[in-house]
């Protein structure tokens, strides 16, 4: 057993899911990749909200429409 504030290797987020009450992703690269999610994404939410994990997405993608396109690409907004 790791010593108390020893920091440990994970292999998937699932194994900590008893040591944490919240977990943060960011959006884009992590979750989705414009407009596509990357897969499994969804499930691994499903599975963590299934044994009561808060999740809460922050992105700092303000430059992308919900088109994946950037505001000075061509059909801009």
């Amino acid at each position: 057993m790791a010593a108390p504030g020893a920091m440990t290797g994970i292999s998937r987020l699932l194994d900590i899911t008893d040591q944490i009450d919240a977990c943060v992703f960011d959006a884009f690269g992590v979750l989705n990749v414009c407009a596509r999610p990357i897969p499994g994404a969804d499930r691994r939410l499903d599975d963590l909200r299934a044994r009561g994990i808060a999740i809460r997405v922050l992105t700092n993608a303000a430059s992308q429409d919900l088109a994946g396109r950037s505001p000075n690409s061509s059909g801009s907004v």
